[in-house]
């Protein structure tokens, strides 16, 4: 280990290599964002944006400190939603806020995304912030995990990426399908994802949430939240907190999605739907095929070989 020698934090050997897809050609003509294509980050195989590079060492050796919060899933998993959840209860309910959800609760490997001369001051800035800090001052780090069943969150991508010009995606659902069954999609591998917090569902600081549980009983995930966080609240902050997170409700705030204004900005592209979409479950249907459908089960079986994952929770 050495010391940062801004910080005199120890920064530690950087212990993962990177090398770009052999599929990059292709993937820049279906995605016309990725003007520096994927990397695959060995040994997992995690996949990457090419400008991901040039952060990653940084990020690695952020610091990790005692009352952070953090709520990681696979991308479209309900994510925003949860960062919502979580910090109005660490917020004491502040329904008034302006600043946007990205600036309250950061995403902190945004800039894989983005140029590095465009962004390159946002580490720095999400350094001071990472998620929102819980004023509760817990003794660990905690972790709230969101993981939803992939017919839909592949669904929930693939309008994602046809929305955002980061991405722009140009092709149709069934060859965004196929990249991501092939795990050549950002955050891939969608399985092992989902099994790296599983094996930590125990810990006292990791909290493990499905998507379906959220639509199903989001009093009770509430619940589960407001004691793993150690926060109370009166049966009335609840009703009102409940209302606040209808999905419609979200949608109209345009401090969570912002949808129109990134079209001003040239950021999303017009027609293409809106940042937050319709949160529910069993949306695949009306996508998949015949062979999807057998090609999803075949993806599915093979990686529960591999992988200690709870499926029957995500494959209902």
């Amino acid at each position: 280990m050495a010391k940062d020698g801004r910080s005199g934090a120890l920064v530690r050997k950087f212990p993962f290599d990177f090398i770009p897809l052999r599929e990059n050609a292709q993937i820049q003509k279906d995605f016309l964002g990725y003007t520096r294509g994927l990397v695959q980050c060995q040994p997992e195989g995690w996949i990457f944006g090419g400008f991901f590079t040039e952060h990653a060492e940084r990020i690695y050796n952020m610091e990790v400190r005692d009352n952070d919060v953090w709520i990681v899933s696979y991308p479209k998993s309900g994510t925003t939603w949860m960062q919502q959840i979580v910090w109005f209860l660490l917020n004491n309910f502040d329904y008034h806020v302006e600043s946007h959800i990205d600036v309250r609760s950061p995403f902190i490997d945004f800039d894989m995304c983005i140029p590095k001369e465009k962004f390159r001051d946002e580490l720095d800035a999400k350094k001071e912030k990472l998620l929102a800090e819980n004023p509760k001052d817990p003794t660990l780090a905690l972790t709230v995990y969101v993981a939803r069943d992939p017919r839909d969150v592949v669904v929930s991508y693939f309008h994602h990426h046809r929305l955002i010009r980061h991405h722009e995606f140009v092709g149709d659902f069934k060859a965004f399908f196929h990249y991501f069954i092939q795990e050549k999609v950002l955050w891939s591998p969608y399985w092992r994802h989902i099994s790296q917090a599983w094996k930590h569902r125990k810990s006292d600081n990791l909290l493990f949430v499905f998507f379906s549980d959220m639509k199903e009983d989001l009093s009770d995930v509430v619940d589960r939240l407001c004691a793993f966080l150690k926060v109370s609240l009166t049966h009335e902050e609840k009703e009102t907190l409940l209302d606040h997170l209808n999905i419609k409700n979200m949608r109209a705030n345009a401090s969570i999605d912002d949808t129109e204004v990134m079209i001003q900005l040239g950021l999303f592209k017009e027609n293409e739907g809106s940042f937050i979409r319709k949160g529910k479950s069993g949306g695949w249907k009306d996508y998949f095929d015949d062979e999807m459908i057998q090609e999803m089960e075949v993806w599915k079986e093979r990686n529960c070989k591999l992988f200690d994952v709870p499926i029957e929770k995500l494959w209902k």
